[in-house]
This record gives C-alpha cells, sequence and structure tokens, in this order.
C-alpha cells in the first residue's frame, strides 16, 4: 500500500497533518494513525506488515486487529490519502491474492 502523491505528512506535537498539496486539502491525524501513514509514506507496506507493527506494540486481538485495520483503510482510502491497489480491493471482497471470483 502507497499514500498518493503529493500529499506531505508531518507530526505536530501528539497529532499528525496529511496535507494534500495538489487539493489544498488538510487532514489531521492522531497519534497512531499518524504513525502508521508515516510508515507507509516512507516505504510501501503490506497491511500484514502494519498489522505486525501494530501487535508488537499493543496487546489486541487477532478479530478485532483485523476489523480496525479495515476501517482505518477504508478511511484513508476515501479521504483520498492512498492510492487505490488490488490488495485492498481483494481484502474487501473477502480474496486472497491470486484467487479468482
Amino acid at each position: 500500500m502507497r499514500v498518493k502523491k503529493g500529499l506531505v505528512v508531518k507530526q505536530l506535537g501528539e497529532k499528525w497533518i496529511v496535507y494534500d498539496v495538489h487539493q489544498a486539502i488538510l487532514h489531521e491525524l492522531n497519534e497512531l494513525g499518524g504513525e502508521l501513514v508515516n510508515m507507509i509514506s516512507k516505504k510501501e507496506k503490506t497491511i500484514d506488515a502494519l498489522k505486525d507493527w501494530l501487535r508488537e506494540r499493543y496487546e489486541v486481538e487477532e478479530k478485532q486487529l483485523d476489523q480496525d485495520m479495515e476501517k482505518f483503510i477504508d478511511k484513508l482510502g476515501r479521504a483520498g490519502i492512498l492510492e487505490e491497489q488490488k490488495e485492498f480491493r481483494m481484502k474487501r471482497l473477502g480474496r486472497k491474492k491470486g484467487q479468482k471470483k
């Protein structure tokens, strides 16, 4: 997964901002959301890599982690922060990579 080109990700205290220079839109994220977006902005990451990072820092049930990650990714996508990729479409449809309809 990747952050769209033309976005600036910066930390301001405990909050993070994502600024879309092309559309002049400013998004504000909490500390955790900002850390995740910042990681994605520096290097393309998979959903599983982000979940691994979260598991190392927080005690969370797998089902809750899956639900929270799906909501977070969906919000980022709807906000125009992430590039749409096949991996997201497949996850939303409940399919694995390489699996047909």
